[in-house]
């Protein structure tokens, strides 16, 4: 899909996030994954519009600001993971992959 729009209209670079596992505050001797110090993946080109109505409507969004669709090249991604495009990160409220591209629904943190 994206090679059908050129690379003159990719706008951004989407990069995805890994978290950090670390030893868990809460629980001696157990891990959770913090956010504060992701490892960045392989960038992909990518295109961020504002996210449509009846993508907010199956996904229950309420409110529509700070919630972007991004069409990017193959990227894998999984709900709840992150993604960091220009210099602000975004939680993945859903993924949608196909061969040729990948379709991502994300809200700024």
């Amino acid at each position: 899909m994206l090679a059908a729009v050129g690379t003159n209209q990719r706008t951004t670079t989407v990069t995805p996030l890994e978290p950090e596992i670390i030893e868990n505050p809460n629980f001696p001797g157990q891990t959770t994954i913090s956010w504060d110090n992701p490892t960045e993946g392989t960038p992909v080109a990518g295109l961020i519009q504002p996210v449509r109505a009846e993508t907010a409507v199956r996904l229950s969004i309420a409110s529509l600001s700070s919630v972007w669709e991004v069409h990017t090249d193959p990227l894998d991604i999984q709900p709840e993971g992150r993604v960091r495009i220009g210099a602000s990160d975004y939680e993945v409220l859903e993924a949608r992959h196909w061969v040729s591209h990948s379709e991502l629904v994300v809200s700024e943190l």
